[in-house]
């Protein structure tokens, strides 16, 4: 009992600690809504969560705790790290077209561009939006982790062609803030092992959401949250739903279908800023039902420790 009375202890302390960042009550909510949906399970996060507890002092800053959170729970051996495996349902997500993964445009240049057309002259040596490169290294593959969107359901689909920050808004990659240059990959993985994204994959993405009002019975992916949205809207009842997504494991370019890289120029505004962090809190608590952040705290430990 007493083994038991200490793991809940040090684990209530990591849960009030994320609960002092805009962030980390961001990834409370998710958590709550994995557990809720039996997306994880609770013992494997509880043995996470001790283990991340004996690692961090009383001093470490909540930016920091997030990226230790994602440096100990995503961890092949706690089981917590794409786990819920969707290869079953790639077919249809990916059916009707290509899926695009955005990335900055001197990753592009480092790990991906075909040295003989990087030189002035090759396709986006003018840097104009929507120029289209076919040429890549034959070595070239994904990061080992990568996340993507089918480019059909996109609401206009040549932002993902030409458009940056559209782009970048819609797919809800908050960690590309101003002044950005980006790159848009569209092609079909194969063989592609793909996931349904849970808030592990997401740490420490303060514009991810577990599930959609829109679409609360779907469970074979993810769905973005579309940023230029959440700014725009007025309250937590709007909808700021982006498109579906899926995770995937890494693949080498030179087996998979591709269509081919697309410039798409720079963004131009941040949208990660506290205000539009704390927008997006009141929204998940909408979504949860709930009413305060110690409201989630409860009901995650509820839910860990069955009481």
């Amino acid at each position: 009992m007493a083994k038991r009375s200490s793991t809940r202890k040090n684990i209530t302390v990591i849960l009030q600690n994320l609960s002092r960042s805009e962030g980390g009550k961001i990834l409370l909510l998710n958590l709550n809504c994995c557990l809720e949906k039996n997306m994880l399970v609770a013992k494997r996060v509880m043995t996470a969560l001790e283990s991340v507890k004996r690692s961090i002092s009383a001093s470490m800053s909540a930016a920091n705790l997030l990226g230790h959170l994602k440096a100990v729970l995503q961890r092949r051996s706690f089981g917590l790290h794409l786990q819920h495996n969707r290869d079953d349902d790639f077919l249809a997500f990916a059916s009707t077209g290509y899926i695009v993964t955005v990335m900055l445009y001197d990753d592009y240049g480092r790990f991906y561009a075909d040295p003989s057309h990087s030189t002035y002259g090759h396709a986006f040596a003018h840097k104009t939006p929507g120029t289209k490169s076919g040429s890549f290294l034959s070595t070239a593959r994904t990061n080992e982790v990568f996340w993507a969107a089918p480019v059909p359901t996109f609401p206009d689909p040549t932002v993902v062609t030409s458009n940056a920050e559209a782009a970048r808004d819609i797919l809800g990659l908050v960690h590309y803030g101003a002044r950005k240059e980006l790159i848009a990959l569209h092609f079909v993985p194969s063989p592609a092992r793909c996931y349904r994204p849970t808030v592990i994959e997401a740490i420490s993405n303060s514009r991810f959401r577990q599930t959609s009002p829109l679409y609360p019975a779907e469970i074979r992916w993810g769905y973005t949250v579309d940023m230029a949205k959440l700014e725009a809207g007025t309250g937590p009842k709007d909808d700021i739903t982006g498109v579906p997504e899926f995770v995937f494991e890494q693949v080498l370019l030179k087996e998979c279908t591709v269509d081919g890289f697309y410039y798409l120029d720079r963004t131009l505004v941040d949208r990660g800023t506290n205000e539009l962090d704390n927008k997006f809190v009141k929204h998940l608590l909408q979504e949860n039902g709930l009413t305060d952040i110690s409201d989630v705290i409860k009901s995650i430990e509820r839910k860990l420790f069955v009481i």
